[in-house]
């Protein structure tokens, strides 16, 4: 009896936990999918679309790299804003000049490295 009661409260603990870990890392890939909806498919698909490139998820899902121009920074913002990015994390990233180098900083578990250059900012996610 005991060992039984054992099994399922680590069967549940297992399956509570992986689904926490599953729902963690496809939040990048839910972020972009909440915002293409909130986007015309013409501007979408050109900015979004394989010839540009602009999300980029790796490692299993826990990164994804954007690079957005000022074409398309009404994208990102609402991926970052999907992924509920703090004003002041935002605000940093808005001030980031090319001369600034690499900046970084981190909300609920996720760490944001970005960097400007003429025209580009690219942005790297992680959990």
């Amino acid at each position: 009896m005991v060992v039984t009661v054992a099994v399922i409260v680590a069967a549940i603990i297992v399956y509570i936990g992986v689904g926490l870990w599953t729902t963690r890392y496809r939040s990048f890939q839910s972020a972009i999918n909440a915002c293409e909806t909130q986007f015309d498919s013409e501007h979408w698909e050109y900015n979004v679309g394989d010839d540009y490139n602009m999300f980029v998820i790796g490692d299993n899902g826990r990164s994804l790299t954007i690079t957005t121009n000022s074409d398309n920074i009404d994208i990102a913002v609402c991926v970052l804003h999907e992924l509920d990015m703090p004003n002041s994390v935002q605000s940093k990233m808005g001030h980031t000049r090319p001369l600034d180098g690499t900046q970084t900083d981190k909300w609920d578990g996720i760490t944001a490295t970005w960097t400007y250059s003429d025209d580009e900012l690219t942005v790297i996610l992680e959990y």
